[in-house]
């Protein structure tokens, strides 16, 4: 545990900090006490003053209820949803947890009335706490950031989605999650993304090692920003340019058509008025 709060304060993760985190175990070698100790690591970086915050999904692949279905977006992440103290949200496909100060804050009304990713929900907040966001060992293919630009912007490839959730008395119903993101995207491929590249040579990704891991580490409201910016000159840099993928190519039609009917990608401060207000 000791090397790997080495590794983050190297990074310059500190005392109080915000931190969402992508991860996989495996990535990291053997690690002495596992997923515990991968915890302990930050909780004990961040102090008392900081929160963790990471993703717990599930997809909508059964049916959800926040303190029994399991997280399916790695170990670290279903290790620490068990923990004492930590919060998880409601939302039956993508869920987060987190533990901190912030925690309640950023997992309170998160649930199946709202899509993953609008800018009231966790990701919006998290930009407005301008955290950071670390990628552990799984590169930059589960950048979820990424699908709430799309939401904020309002690209039209965003559909609804039947979800079926568990109530207390372990009734099952389904319910209509809006905005969901489906299909392809370019950025799933890790490492070869035209939107990686593009931060790659934006210089705002910090990268380093913990363990036998390669992180990435980001300031939220740098990344989307800077995606903001990409998307004003390419509104479908997401979307991947193989023929092959059906998905992206209509999607690319879908907003072609956004677009000549008068929509435009908004700048950050219209999105985040008061972030931008503030920050003058």
């Amino acid at each position: 545990m000791k090397e790997i709060k080495q590794d983050l304060q190297k990074l310059g993760i500190k005392l109080g900090d915000i931190i969402l985190i992508h991860s996989s175990l495996k990535s990291m070698g053997y690690v002495i006490g596992g997923a515990d100790a991968v915890i302990d690591a930050f909780l004990e970086t961040l102090g008392n003053g900081g929160s963790i915050v990471m993703p717990t999904f599930t997809m909508g692949k059964e049916p959800f209820t926040p303190k029994r279905t399991a997280s399916r977006v790695g170990k670290i992440t279903e290790v620490f949803r068990q923990r004492k103290g930590v919060l998880r949200s409601c939302h039956p496909t993508h869920s987060i947890a987190a533990y901190g100060p912030k925690a309640e804050y950023l997992t309170k009304d998160h649930n199946e009335t709202m899509g993953p990713f609008v800018k009231d929900g966790p990701l919006g907040k998290l930009v407005e706490l301008d955290s950071y966001i670390l990628f552990l060992g799984c590169g930059m293919g589960p950048n979820t950031m990424l699908h709430g630009v799309e939401d904020w912007i309002g690209l039209p490839y965003l559909k609804g989605y039947e979800a079926p959730v568990e109530d207390d008395k372990g009734e099952i119903k389904k319910v209509l999650v809006p905005k969901r993101a489906p299909g392809h995207r370019d950025f799933y491929s890790s490492g070869s993304g035209k939107i990686e590249r593009r931060l790659g040579r934006s210089n705002i990704i910090k990268e380093g090692n913990i363990g036998e891991a390669k992180v990435q580490l980001v300031k939220a409201r740098e990344l989307v920003k800077a995606v903001i910016t990409f998307m004003q000159e390419n509104p479908t840099i997401l979307l991947c340019d193989n023929d092959d993928c059906q998905f992206c190519f209509k999607a690319k039609e879908l907003v072609k058509n956004w677009l000549n009917s008068g929509n435009r990608v908004k700048d950050f401060k219209g999105i985040f008025p008061l972030i931008e207000k503030n920050s003058i």
